[in-house]
């Protein structure tokens, strides 16, 4: 990484804690969707880092509102108005008054810099400086993500947050730096359900449905194991291949059901809660 983007981490990292309060997804259990606050014990741990950082900037140690300008372009698949999309301007508007406006943050939502895989590319070219990645998409950088690809791995949203803001998801960002990227901190945008323009109320109800999943084996293997025909899909299409009917049915959280208007080409949600879906705040390396 640059010398520019390593100085600016440190205040990056404390922005995107407290930003993260806007994106956390879920409720008491897995079926849930209901938002949720973060614990006390991450409140107290964001008021810190947050206060770190101005300590250092008052002590002359890391004075982020001298230099010269910069533009920081993050980047997502999903729609504007949703979670990880509010935390992203959030994280835009927390930078910009960290650093006396020196600091601006262009928000990308709806695929309009490219689908998961094309964004993590622009993240190793360090032609982008930041992006939100669904997990599943980071297993072809590291075996560690395929953990939290695994159904019905977390009973709930603290089980779940436990893990990544501990250890474990320490090590999958460590694990992710060789490929080029710096993990800032994990996002949700819910639980995963199913979709269907017809009623599943038993594994035997999914033979011979075609939905569209993530392009990510584990994903794939599992409704295949079902009986339903997985197809690897980019988000931006989902829409029209439900609607012409190349598609049956799809599974996403309840977020981007909503924010792509999913519910106006299909017939039917399936509270399956099947997977604890986080897309980490990545930044470039080579930025």
């Amino acid at each position: 990484m640059k010398k520019t983007g390593k100085k600016l981490l440190a205040t990056a990292s404390a922005v995107s804690l407290a930003a993260l309060t806007l994106s956390g997804c879920g409720g008491g259990s897995a079926a849930s969707s209901s938002a949720v606050q973060p614990s006390e014990t991450k409140k107290e741990e964001t008021q810190e880092q947050a206060e770190l950082a101005g300590a250092e900037s008052s002590a002359g140690v890391a004075d982020h509102t001298q230099g010269d300008p910069i533009v920081i372009k993050i980047a997502h698949v999903s729609q504007e108005g949703v979670p990880i999309d509010l935390a992203s301007n959030k994280l835009g508007e927390m930078l910009k008054e960290k650093t006396g406006g020196r600091i601006k943050v262009d928000v990308f939502p709806a695929s309009a810099l490219g689908n998961n895989t094309e964004l993590l590319e622009q993240l190793q070219m360090g032609t982008l400086e930041m992006a939100i990645s669904s997990v599943a998409f980071l297993g072809a950088f590291t075996d560690s993500t395929a953990l939290l690809d695994l159904p019905y791995l977390f009973q709930s949203n603290e089980a779940a947050e436990e893990v990544l803001d501990g250890d474990v998801g320490q090590e999958i960002f460590s694990n992710l730096e060789p490929a080029g990227f710096k993990g800032m901190t994990w996002m949700a945008t819910g639980w995963r359900q199913l979709t269907a323009n017809k009623e599943i109320h038993k594994p035997e109800d999914m033979k011979g449905l075609k939905i569209r999943v993530m392009e990510n084996q584990m994903h794939i293997d599992h409704f295949n194991a079902l009986g339903a025909s997985a197809v690897p899909m980019a988000f931006s299409e989902l829409y029209t291949a439900l609607q012409n009917g190349t598609m049956d049915a799809q599974e996403n959280p309840f977020a981007n059901i909503d924010g792509n208007r999913l519910y106006e080409v299909q017939k039917y949600i399936i509270e399956t809660g099947h997977i604890y879906d986080t897309s980490p705040l990545l930044a470039s390396k080579t930025w």
